[in-house]
């Protein structure tokens, strides 16, 4: 679909009740910290088991501890929290960023009962939540000034320099993020089909 990310962004909710809402009640700003530090910390994990099982880097990875889930917030960043949050635009990049979060978890939620519950996986919430996860992903390109096609391109130029020809679990586990970085910045429009 042409101008997907315009087409998104025109049913995106208005950022300037969030000021408000967040304004009157700073707490909020504290449970988000919390929320959003567990999901950090789990995506890591979750992040290492990935590399684990499918790469075959690191070691089987432990669950977070309760120190990893309840470390304090400092006054200082909450203070700079309220700051940020008068900006239309984070508020517009927190918005992409915590929607894309929670539609992965949500993905996850349904494959729960395949994996631990003898169901079957349900293809079309799969989709559904697939589709609100390029909305966010639509509204995060937006407000950072990019397209589907160049992350898409940057990504296969990253892929390229970790693998030049194919996937292997040693260029897996040594890669050279500096060349990876530069693939990205310099990759030019138009995947190659060769690759």
């Amino acid at each position: 679909m042409k101008n997907y990310i315009e087409q998104a962004n025109r049913t995106s909710a208005p950022v300037e009740p969030v000021v408000d809402r967040l304004a009157a009640t700073p707490q909020s700003l504290t449970e988000l910290f919390y929320i959003l530090q567990g999901l950090a910390v789990y995506a890591a994990k979750l992040d290492k088991w990935k590399a684990w099982a499918y790469y075959g880097k690191g070691v089987h990875p432990m669950p977070p501890t309760n120190h990893e889930l309840r470390a304090e917030m400092p006054i200082m960043a909450l203070e700079m929290a309220l700051k940020t949050i008068d900006s239309t635009h984070f508020l517009e990049v927190l918005h992409a960023v915590v929607g894309i979060g929670s539609e992965a978890g949500e993905m996850i939620e349904a494959l729960l009962p395949v994996m631990f519950g003898g169901k079957e996986f349900d293809v079309d919430n799969a989709h559904e939540e697939g589709s609100d996860l390029l909305w966010y992903l639509a509204k995060l390109f937006k407000y950072t000034d990019t397209t589907f096609e160049r992350v898409m391109e940057a990504n296969i130029a990253k892929l390229r320099a970790r693998y030049p020809t194919k996937f292997s679990e040693e260029a897996a586990k040594n890669r050279d993020l500096d060349a990876e970085k530069a693939a990205m910045k310099d990759c030019k429009v138009g995947i190659d089909p060769g690759y």
